[in-house]
């Protein structure tokens, strides 16, 4: 049966398509017994006969129950030959909304957003487990725009046995798990993944959040391992200060990335350290964590004008990160963000 077009699963009547993705399809759902809406992500149950990853997810998912930042799920189910999982509905990802305001965050959202990704991936780790694939499209926001979620759990693993409680061990030569772009550069160079390398793909998110780009975006190659090798090689040869050259405070950035990168195998990272560099930041450029993103109350004139040090900036670093779209991107946010400005100028003048 072709998941794109089924029309209900078990109790529940499907309503549309919310996305797709290499291990499902995710829908918009309403129960039918009371209207309730939910999301249901399905996969076909002969797609992985050895294992199935929504039965894999639904288990990490419940070893996750009660973690701030990570939605509950119901019921997982089979109708038709294919598994269903039942969970909260939410909003947008990150990526979305970065989107839809030009490809620009304040310096100050960019900074709550960091912080809490680091506070779920954190909860996760305390679980025993790692992410794996940090990216901009797995953070979703609540529906009231208020609230920031991890989801798609699938890819986890655990870091610690069970039973035991020991961690694992360094294996080499390893393929690369997750999405290239945000990889570490331990993911990179072939080496098991541990809690450090979720807390490098986000500085990558964040940075990338800061810039418009990343300087490995846009490489091309003939294969898919080429291309990683390629992305690879870019992410050891380039330093923290050059990567974050351009972005207001970089200087909490570079210490922030050297320190993770400095993170061994088996050690528990110091997340309240990370948290401080933001906290720090923030401070430093008379900025409020108090949970207001970009998205809820719309562009500001201090905080868009100041995100970066010079508006020269914007262009050196989508020069450096190879993606000369967004510099026309930048122009075009500026040039109407000035005319907004000026629009809230002459209306409080006339007030």
């Amino acid at each position: 049966m072709d998941q794109d077009i089924i029309e209900e699963l078990g109790d529940y009547k499907i309503i549309k398509v919310l996305g797709r993705g290499s291990f499902g399809t995710v829908y918009e759902a309403e129960r039918k017994d009371n209207r309730s809406i939910y999301a249901i992500k399905a996969e076909n149950m002969h797609a992985h006969p050895d294992q199935s990853m929504l039965k894999n997810e639904y288990t990490v998912y419940n070893e996750m129950k009660g973690l701030d930042g990570i939605i509950d799920v119901y019921y997982l189910g089979v109708s038709n030959d294919i598994y269903y999982l039942v969970m909260d509905k939410l909003g947008n990802s990150l990526e979305q909304i970065y989107e839809e305001r030009n490809r620009n965050f304040s310096l100050k959202t960019i900074c709550m957003i960091g912080k809490r990704m680091i506070d779920i991936i954190k909860g996760i780790h305390e679980k025993g487990r790692i992410y794996r694939d940090i990216k901009p499209e797995n953070f979703l926001l609540s529906l009231d725009k208020k609230n920031i979620y991890l989801v798609d759990l699938g890819m986890t693993k655990r870091y610690v046995d069970l039973y035991s409680g020991k961690h694992i061990k360094l294996e080499i030569n390893k393929k690369l798990t997750g999405t290239a772009r945000y990889a570490s550069i331990n993911t990179h160079n072939g080496l098991e993944q541990s809690r450090r390398d979720d807390l490098e793909s986000i500085l990558y998110v964040l940075i990338y959040f800061s810039v418009g780009s990343l300087p490995w975006m846009g490489i091309h190659a003939s294969t898919g391992k080429e291309k990683y090798q390629l992305i690879g090689k870019k992410k050891n040869e380039i330093s923290p200060e050059t990567l974050c050259k351009g972005i207001r405070g970089s200087k909490y950035f570079i210490k922030c990335l050297k320190y993770i990168r400095s993170i061994e195998f088996e050690e528990k990272p110091d997340y309240d350290r990370i948290n401080f560099y933001f906290d720090s930041l923030m401070t430093s450029k008379n900025l409020e964590n108090d949970g207001i993103y970009d998205w809820l109350v719309g562009y500001t004139e201090y905080e868009t004008l100041n995100m970066y040090e010079d508006k020269k900036d914007v262009e050196i670093c989508n020069i450096q990160g190879g993606n000369n779209r967004n510099k026309k991107k930048k122009k075009g946010f500026w040039k109407k963000l000035k005319s907004f400005i000026s629009e809230c100028g002459s209306s409080n003048h006339s007030s």
